[in-house]
């Protein structure tokens, strides 16, 4: 199997399941007694691949992920997102600043650019 077929199964295995769940807030996990008290210290955060569990807050997080009805559920929120056309994402920072907790990211600029390659 190639890179386009294994991406094309992944997503349609993530599309379909996250167009027939329910988003879970960050603060139903029991990872939120630790993540909640590293917010303060990370004001601007990327979560990746957080399907619609995502571990960070939805207010003030950006979301890449690679399906297009995650992503559509999160944007009903009203935040910035990003679907992943690939697996193949490069991060792009306007500085080397990482300082927040699990998957995010604490830089005053950032955007993704990810090819369908």
């Amino acid at each position: 199997m190639n890179q386009q077929s294994l991406v094309a199964t992944n997503r349609a295995f993530y599309d379909a399941l996250w167009s027939r769940a329910h988003l879970e807030r960050p603060n139903r996990f029991n990872t939120w007694p630790l993540i909640s008290g590293l917010l303060s210290d990370a004001p601007a955060r990327l979560e990746i691949g957080p399907g619609l569990r995502p571990r960070l807050p939805i207010p003030g997080t950006h979301f890449l992920d690679i399906s297009a009805p995650a992503i559509e559920r999160l944007n009903a929120r009203g935040e910035t997102r990003s679907r992943a056309k690939s697996p193949r994402c490069h991060i792009v920072t306007a500085n080397s600043t990482w300082s927040a907790p699990l998957m995010s990211l604490s830089t005053p600029k950032t955007t993704n650019r990810c090819s369908g390659n």
